[in-house]
Order: C-alpha cells, then sequence, then structure tokens
C-alpha cells in the first residue's frame, strides 16, 4: 500500500512538474526580436475546435453515456463501467483537456440566459443538457463513468475512508453555494469561477498556475482516502444532478431478490450512498418528531429571508470580482489621494477619455445587480438548507439495504460486492468447477505480472526524461535564452549595422535554431509525461488489484436492530448541518466587514470656474438662436444645408478681385469645409507630416492660431491607409461657441479653446474604412456625437460615441449594427422630440441624443453610403447611392422599415452630394451635373436637368437659391421652385473645390485647394 500510495504521489507531481517546464520554456523565450518563422506554442488552453470535431466530442459523449447507463442497469458490470471511465478520462479528461465540460456549462447557460448578445456554443449546450436527461432516466450514469473528473479521483482512491454521515450532510451544502456563486458571477459577466478554479485542469493540460497545481495536487492527496470529495462536496453540476436523480424514472438496485441484510455494500461504497435498513419501529414518528416537523416548515419563510438578507451583504464584496467595479475603486482611491500613482488599468482608462463619473455610475449599477443576484443566492440556500433539515426529520421505513437515489454514482461496486448478485451471475455463467483458491493465484500471478512490465516501463521512462532535462540544464547553465554569445554579438553588429541584411538573415537563422532546439526537448518531456501517467496508471491500478484479490473475501456481518440508532444519526446530521449554515453565515457577515469604497465624485466646479479635478467646467451650451447664427457644423446648424440669412452674394470675380473680400493660403490640405463661429472661421489640414488645426479672423482671414495635433493619447501608431478623394483631413470641424472640434482620418480627436489651447484629444481607434474616414461630428449641448461606421456590419465595430465636451470622456456610446460609412448624422427636433438620424448599410437609425437610446431603425440602406440625411416636412430622407430615395415618418419606434415607409423613388441617386430641401420640395445633385426635383409629401418627381459641371460639394439652400458649387470652383445658382429656373451668371473662384461651402451673414466662405476665401459685398 505504501508503494500505491508513492505512486499516486509521482502520477500528481509529475504532469504538473512537466507542465510547469513547458510555461517556463514560454518565458525564458520572449518573442524573437526579428521575424524568425517560429510560432510559439500553445501551452495553457486547448485550441479551439473544428465543427466536425466539435460534432465527434458530442457523439463520443452521446455514445459514452448510453453505454454506462447499459453497463450499469442492464449488464450490471463493475470492470465495464471502471473501463468506461478510465477511456472517459483519457478522452474528456487528457485529450480533450477537460474542455468542452459539462460542470463548467452551467455558466455559459447561465451568461446565456442573461445576456441576449452572447450566443451558445451548440456542443457546449449538448454537454450540458444531455447528462441531465440521462440522469432523469437512468440516474447519475454520467458521474458513474464518463466525467473524467470523478474518473480521476476513482483511479486515485486507495483506502477509503468512511466520512461520518453528518458530516457529509454539512460538507454538502458546500455545492449549493459553489453553485449558487458559480451562477451569479456568470449572469453578472464576472467571471467563470468554475473554470478558473477547476481542481483538475493543471494536470489534464499538463500546466497552470502555482494555486492551480496545489489544489488540483490536494484534491488528489484527499483522494487516496476519501471517495470523491470533489464530486460530494464540491461539484456545481452534482447539484443538478441530485435533482434530477431522485426523480430518475430506472435506478440501480443492489440485489436481484430479496436482501439479507449482509452490509456488505454498505462497506463497500466509498461514497456513503447506500441507505440501510430500517426497523419498523423507527419508522413511526412520535409527537415530538411531528412537533420538529411543523417547526422547520414554518421557519421556510425565516430561513429564506435570513438568506436573503445575508446574501445582499454577501453581494456588495462579490461585486468585486467584476473588472468594472475594481477599476471604478482604485480610480476613487487614486483621485482621494489615498494610492499614489496609476496601475495599468486605470492608466489605460483615463487614455479612453471616459468620464469618471460615466465609471462609477457603471460601477454602481453592477453593484446593484451583485446584492439583488446576492439576495436571490441566499434564498436558495436558505431553501436548501430548509429542505434538507426537512428531509433529516423524515423517517423512513426500508426492509432493504438501498443506493440511495441522489447520491448514488452507480458506480457498481455495491452489487458487486452482494453474495445474492454473485450467486446469481456464477449460476448464470456456468461457473465454480474449478476452485475459487486457484483462480484467486491466478489472477494475481497476471496482476502482478501487469505491475512488474508497467514499472519498468515508467522507470525507463523516468530514466530518459531525466536525462534529457540534466542535458538541456548543462547545455544552458551559464548562459540565459536568446543571448549565446552567437547572437550576443550578432546583436551587437546589428545596432553598428542596422542595414545589414546578411546579418539580419544569419540572426534570424539563429534564433530559429535555438528555439526549434529548445522546444523540441520540451515537448520531449512533455510527451515523456503522458507515457509516463499512463504507465504509472497501470501499475497503480495492477497493484490495486493485487492488493484486492490478496484480501480475504468479506464475511456478511448482520445489521443491529436498534431501532433508536436511525434516528440518533439523523439527529446528528441536522445538527451538523446547523453548524455549516451558521458557518457560511458567518463567512457572509465576515464578508461584509471588509466594507466598500464610496464612489463619490468630487464637486463639479470651484471658485476659480475649474472643477476640483482639474478640468474645465462645463459652459452653458449654445442656444438654437445662436446656432442658427453662425455655421458650427458640416452644412451648417441642423447639417442640413440651409442658411438661416438669405443675403448671399450673388457675384464675384477671382480674377479680379472683384467680391472677394480675402483670401488666405491653408498650409495644409484638406476636404473638410470651414465652420463659422461670431468672428472666427475654423479649418483643419493634415498630410503625411502631420495634423493641424487652424482659426482665421472671420473679417480679415489673418491667421490667428494654428496647432499641431501629435501625440494622441490612444493612437497605436499604425498608419492608415488614405484614398485620394478623401485625404487625412476630410471630416469637417464642429464648434459650439467654447470649444472647436476636430477629427481625423486615423481616429484622432482633438478639442481646442477659441485661444487655441488644447483642451483634451483621444483616438477613437484606427478605423476600418475602405475609402477612409469621412464623418463630420456634430454636437448637442455639451456634448460631442460621433458617427464611427467602419468594418462590415456583422463586425461589431461601429460605434456612435457621445463625449463630454470639456474633457472628451466618453457620457455614452452605442455599438451600431452597420458597416462602414461616409454619412455624418443630424441632429433634428420632431416636435415632440429631439432625434440624431444616421444611416449606413443596412440601417437608417434614430436615438436620443441625451442617452444613446435606440428610438427606431428602417432596413433601407446598402452599401458605400455617402450623401448624408435631411429632414423636412415631418420626414426624414436617405439616399441609396444610384437607386433610391427613401422617405420616413419619425414618430415610430422599434423597426419601421414596414410601418413608416412614405414612400421610395427608384433614381439615378446622388453618390456623394447630399440632398437640400426648402420643405415643400427636395433637390439631389449628383457628382455628374445632374440636379433633380421631387415633391417631399409624395415623391413625384418635378423636374429635373443636367448641368455641365462636376460636383463633389453639396448644394445648399439661402433664401429662394440653392447654390451649387463645382469642382472647378464655379458658382451656379438654381430657384428653389416647381419649375426650373438657373440665373445667368456663374462666378468662378479659379481653384478646384471639393469642400460644401458656408454661409453667414451676407458671406460666403469657400475651402479651396490652396486657399479659404470669403466673399461678401465690400
Amino acid at each position: 500500500m505504501i508503494v500505491s500510495a508513492i505512486a499516486h504521489a509521482v502520477i500528481c507531481l509529475l504532469p504538473i512538474l512537466a507542465g510547469q517546464g513547458i510555461d517556463d520554456a514560454v518565458q525564458r523565450f520572449p518573442p524573437p526580436d526579428f521575424e524568425s518563422g517560429y510560432e510559439l506554442p500553445v501551452t495553457t488552453t486547448p485550441a479551439p475546435r473544428a465543427q466536425l470535431l466539435s460534432f465527434l466530442d458530442m457523439a463520443v459523449l452521446l455514445a459514452c453515456v448510453s453505454l454506462a447507463s447499459f453497463f450499469a442497469l442492464k449488464k450490471r458490470s463493475r470492470k465495464a463501467i471502471f473501463g468506461l471511465a478510465l477511456f472517459s478520462l483519457a478522452y474528456f479528461g487528457f485529450y480533450r483537456e477537460g474542455c468542452v465540460c459539462p460542470i463548467g456549462a452551467v455558466q455559459n447557460v447561465t451568461l446565456a440566459l442573461f445576456d441576449s448578445g452572447y450566443a451558445i456554443p451548440v456542443s457546449v449546450l449538448f454537454f450540458f443538457i444531455i447528462p441531465l436527461l440521462f440522469t432523469l432516466f437512468f440516474g447519475r450514469v454520467f458521474c458513474a463513468a464518463v466525467c473524467p473528473l470523478g474518473a480521476f479521483q476513482d483511479l486515485a482512491l486507495v483506502r477509503p475512508v468512511a466520512v461520518p454521515p453528518a458530516l457529509q450532510h454539512a460538507l454538502g451544502l458546500l455545492a449549493y453555494l459553489y453553485l449558487g456563486a458559480a451562477v451569479l458571477f456568470a449572469a453578472t459577466g464576472s467571471a467563470f469561477i468554475i473554470c478558473e478554479y477547476d481542481p483538475f485542469v493543471a494536470i489534464f493540460r499538463l500546466s497552470g498556475s502555482a494555486n492551480m497545481v496545489v489544489l488540483g495536487f490536494s484534491f488528489l492527496l484527499i483522494s487516496i482516502f476519501v471517495g470523491r470529495p470533489y464530486c460530494r462536496f464540491f461539484c456545481p453540476y452534482g447539484v443538478l444532478l441530485r435533482w434530477l436523480s431522485r426523480v430518475s424514472k430506472w435506478r440501480v438496485t443492489i440485489t436481484p431478490s430479496e436482501c439479507i441484510r449482509c452490509r456488505l455494500c454498505e462497506e463497500s461504497c466509498p461514497f456513503g450512498a447506500i441507505d440501510p435498513a430500517t426497523p419498523e419501529e423507527a419508522a413511526r414518528p412520535g409527537g415530538r418528531d411531528k412537533r420538529r416537523l411543523v417547526l422547520l416548515l414554518s421557519l421556510i419563510p425565516v430561513l429564506v429571508l435570513a438568506g436573503m438578507w445575508l446574501g445582499s451583504i454577501f453581494g456588495k464584496p462579490c461585486a468585486r470580482m467584476h473588472a468594472t467595479v475594481r477599476l471604478a475603486e482604485r480610480i476613487q482611491q487614486e483621485e482621494a489621494g489615498l494610492e499614489q500613482g496609476t496601475v495599468d488599468a486605470s492608466e489605460a482608462f483615463r487614455n479612453t477619455g471616459e468620464t469618471i463619473s460615466s465609471l462609477y455610475e457603471e460601477a454602481r449599477l453592477l453593484r446593484e445587480e451583485f446584492v439583488f443576484g446576492g439576495s436571490i443566492l441566499g434564498a436558495f440556500l436558505g431553501l436548501a438548507v430548509a429542505f434538507k433539515l426537512i428531509s433529516l426529520s423524515l423517517f423512513r421505513s426500508r426492509a432493504e439495504y438501498e443506493a440511495d437515489r441522489a447520491g448514488c454514482y452507480a458506480c457498481a461496486r455495491c452489487f458487486s460486492y452482494c453474495p445474492v448478485e454473485l450467486d446469481r451471475l456464477k449460476q448464470q455463467k456456468g461457473r465454480g468447477a474449478e476452485p475459487e483458491e486457484r483462480k484467486r493465484s491466478v489472477k494475481r500471478s497476471a496482476s502482478l505480472g501487469v505491475a512488474v512490465v508497467a514499472g519498468a516501463f515508467s522507470l525507463v521512462v523516468i530514466v530518459l526524461m531525466a536525462s534529457s532535462f540534466v542535458s538541456q540544464k548543462a547545455s544552458l547553465s551559464g548562459k540565459e535564452p536568446l543571448h549565446f554569445q552567437r547572437l550576443a554579438e550578432l546583436k551587437n553588429s546589428l545596432v553598428e549595422n542596422p542595414g545589414d541584411g546578411a546579418l539580419v538573415q544569419e540572426f534570424r537563422e539563429m534564433d530559429l535554431e535555438e528555439r526549434e532546439e529548445y522546444f523540441l526537448e520540451r515537448e520531449f518531456i512533455r510527451r515523456g509525461a503522458y507515457l509516463l501517467l499512463a504507465g504509472l496508471a497501470v501499475f497503480v491500478m495492477a497493484l490495486k488489484r493485487v492488493h484486492v484479490i490478496g484480501q480475504e473475501p468479506p464475511m456478511p456481518q448482520p445489521a443491529g436492530e436498534e431501532p433508536d440508532l436511525h434516528a440518533k444519526a439523523l439527529g446528528r446530521a441536522r445538527r451538523a448541518v446547523t453548524v455549516s449554515a451558521l458557518l457560511i453565515a458567518g463567512s457572509f457577515l465576515a464578508l461584509a466587514s471588509i466594507g466598500e469604497v464610496d464612489l463619490v465624485l468630487p464637486s463639479t466646479e470651484s471658485s476659480s470656474g475649474e472643477s476640483e479635478t482639474g478640468l474645465p467646467a462645463e459652459h452653458a451650451p449654445p442656444t438654437p438662436e445662436e446656432i442658427r447664427k453662425n455655421w458650427p457644423r458640416f452644412r451648417g446648424p441642423g447639417g442640413l444645408g440651409i442658411s438661416s440669412f438669405d443675403n448671399a452674394p450673388e457675384k464675384w470675380d477671382a480674377a479680379s478681385g472683384k467680391g472677394i473680400l480675402w483670401k488666405t493660403e491653408v498650409v495644409r490640405p484638406g476636404y473638410g469645409s470651414p465652420v463659422v463661429w461670431g468672428d472666427r472661421v475654423f479649418l483643419s489640414g493634415a498630410d503625411e507630416q502631420g495634423k493641424e488645426v487652424f482659426c482665421f479672423d472671420a473679417d480679415t482671414g489673418e491667421l490667428l492660431w494654428q496647432r499641431m495635433v501629435e501625440r494622441v493619447p490612444g493612437n497605436t501608431g499604425i498608419e492608415v491607409e488614405v484614398y485620394e478623394d478623401t485625404g487625412y483631413a476630410a471630416s469637417t470641424m464642429a464648434v459650439d461657441g467654447e470649444r472647436a472640434y476636430a477629427l481625423f482620418v486615423d481616429g484622432d480627436a482633438a478639442c481646442f479653446d477659441f485661444d487655441g489651447n488644447l483642451l483634451w484629444a483621444r483616438n477613437m481607434g484606427l478605423p476600418d474604412n475602405l475609402y477612409g474616414y469621412a464623418t463630420s461630428p456634430t454636437f448637442h449641448e455639451n456634448s460631442l456625437l460621433i458617427q464611427y461606421d467602419q468594418g462590415q456590419a456583422d463586425d461589431r465595430q461601429s460605434v456612435l460615441f457621445a463625449l463630454e465636451g470639456s474633457t472628451g470622456r466618453t457620457k455614452w456610446q452605442q455599438f451600431r449594427p452597420v458597416a462602414g460609412s461616409w454619412t455624418s448624422p443630424i441632429l433634428i427636433d420632431t416636435g415632440a422630440e429631439q432625434q440624431l438620424i444616421t444611416c449606413s448599410d443596412p440601417l437608417v437609425i434614430a436615438y436620443d441624443p441625451v442617452s444613446g437610446k435606440l428610438l427606431w431603425q428602417a432596413d433601407l440602406m446598402g452599401t458605400d453610403v455617402a450623401p448624408s440625411p435631411v429632414y423636412a416636412n415631418e420626414l426624414v430622407f436617405v439616399i441609396q447611392p444610384y437607386s433610391a430615395l427613401h422617405a420616413l415618418r419619425t414618430d415610430g419606434r422599434g423597426d419601421v422599415t414596414e410601418t413608416h415607409l412614405a414612400w421610395t423613388v427608384d433614381c439615378a441617386a446622388p453618390d456623394i452630394c447630399s440632398p437640400v430641401s426648402n420643405g415643400e420640395l427636395i433637390f439631389l445633385l449628383s457628382t455628374m451635373g445632374g440636379i433633380s426635383c421631387y415633391e417631399t409629401g409624395s415623391g413625384e418627381l418635378v423636374w429635373e436637368h443636367e448641368i455641365d459641371a462636376m460636383f463633389q460639394a453639396s448644394p445648399s439652400l439661402v433664401g429662394e437659391w440653392i447654390l451649387l458649387l463645382s469642382e472647378d470652383g464655379d458658382m451656379y445658382r438654381v430657384k428653389a421652385s416647381r419649375e426650373f429656373e438657373q440665373a445667368e451668371s456663374v462666378s468662378g473662384l479659379g481653384e478646384t473645390v471639393k469642400a460644401s461651402p458656408a454661409f453667414v451673414n451676407g458671406r460666403i466662405y469657400i475651402r479651396g485647394d490652396v486657399h479659404l476665401f470669403c466673399i461678401g459685398e465690400e
């Protein structure tokens, strides 16, 4: 037995040491300095399974539980069940590395129930449901021979020690606590604690953290003496199996006929799952027993309420399991000066630009979720304690020894020891002619021979692994990986000659050679560990077989007939359960005493006009009247291309300078339009050398200031692919009277005050957009709104951001199920509410600009959407390039594709220019010069005309005239009426123009290729 125990210890330690060696290899060999062509091996989690292999896993599971049912209930063979358990251990344990696992699937199912965005894999759902279904019909056959965790514990069991029934009932509460906690953490998206603390994952994968190694080793050591400690006292999936096993249609029975009360089944079961026969007198409850039962029934609501209260207390410290709550508490301590400096998580958060208030609010909501979830957990535990106490107060009369429906693992030990069952099998197989002593001697000799061969094989493997390990240590003695003498010399040479291709190539080849040699040796040790595991497993099983055969056959022992023994045992069990419940309650209270960090924001403003965090205080947002007097964003107030003034100049001449108030050179190119607020004009420009924001005097054209946008937090430095027609600065700026916001093609956003001081800058992420990013931001009150569309509709890359104007931190964000686009959002007032209208492939979506809540959406759009929407006559108009013009009513909710589409016109819709409307009519301008007019109420075509020019600037409405600015810099004027009428005069700039103009009180601001123009009357 000592040899067997030592072998068990080696089985536990060897894979851990081998796995630790693999992990060390990854740490010792960091990624190469030069691309060598070598891929680091995966050493921790299993690689993703192909779909076909997932189906194979499901088929193997179904076959195994079917065979387990047949072996346990029909064939009644312990050998067959044990053999199937070994196969399951090899396949589901070591080959599949403990994944997929029905135990861990509890968390996936929970997350799928509580998170609509999580799609549970079919294989995981299958592994969760199938064992439950088989348990419902056949008992816990999954535990008998299919669960690799149970098989591993069975293999480790050498000398079982009976756990007192009272202690077993008390420890059984831990599984309910574990199940409830796993559901709570999975439902809140905090952690998958079952997977994180799987005690055998380090052994199955031959790798793992030190904590997991200690945990797995501890369970295996306990399993030498205690039958299946994890399954009996901790397994959360086992709780579900216990419930269903109680009502299973068929179950394991011990004797084929009348029980002789020999107690051999009870002695053979290492799990305490045999219910003894009881005298009839013990099943007759007295008055005291009835009063106890009534008291326990009346205590159910008390236990539930007490559990809810304790659970809500327990939920508060458990909220720290969620990364967001931990981050919020860390930020609070840093803000309060209780922690010096920052950690990686807090630094990363500050670089995102999100507000601390939004983080605190999210953490507060999570805490509330944990408090609510904790109360549910407490109520669940209260019910579990109540029903366990009640079940221990019910006396049942049993004439025979029976397998407990809930606790039986269907391992077949009990009926393999039953003399009645053994006699039946002998008669069935016609045995008995050969002397029993001789058969035992033959079996013992054969088992001893197998043990010798397996032991010798294991010894050879140990010697080979040890010699390989020693030789590797010797080769690395005194040297650090990646810094061998020649490698060091090559590195020094490359520092001096960075452009030497021959040195680089030699370094790569040597780097690859060293890596392959090192990891080949480690892989040798890893494979040797598997071979050694197999050899030692056979060795241990053979020794166990020798030990069992060498024992004298057990003799039947008569059961005691004292009627009060059963009552005393149940009384001890009730007391033990009560003590266990009190200890759990005490641990809840102890955790609650830890306390929590108060997430309190500092006061918002000091006497100096700055917030106490050192950030600028929010100013009063501009009024609608102020917005109408200026041109604050792409296409002016509301983004509709409509000027609030009707006095735009009609004629000018660039050659003579007539009508040109001023023109100023802009040193960096860009296709964003000028924006105007009061006496200032703002532009952004960028090229390969840098990004800048410019501020000009609106009256004189003098450059007041220009500021570089560089070293933006979050910018990865990866160069973005720039399309020629969009360039580096295609987005038009936005101004709100106090601040000017710029957005560039690489996702950099920056905010300046009107004096040129940088208030904040952040990167929104490198956009994945085929033709470059060109969407322009807008603002609502003190929020900057950015439609950040990119990728494909299924990529979940597109996001709508609302940033705090003074800090740039995220107030809210909404993921958008749309593809990349070049449209800009518009803010409309329907009379009943304000809506932010966006459009991209495939959806037109309206949001609440304050909260980001989705109001309605319509599936109307196709690919490559560039024209922005407009609003007129209580309708939103959107364009699908080359295809259609759609009109939508805005009073819907949800999907309004079928219900709120007012009309659709199939037409050669523009691909770049946005439309403009005077309310009654809507006008479309194509790149090739085609202009068309439609009725807004019906969609009926009124007229269409061709202008011999190319256009990229969108049309604008000034008074009763539509102004069209061509790429050549010529301004055409068309009457906004039911009959086509074009003004005779055409004014030109003599410079290429692609940006839409700005119109403010008798002046037109136009950005050309080189200059910024101001046109007006002197």
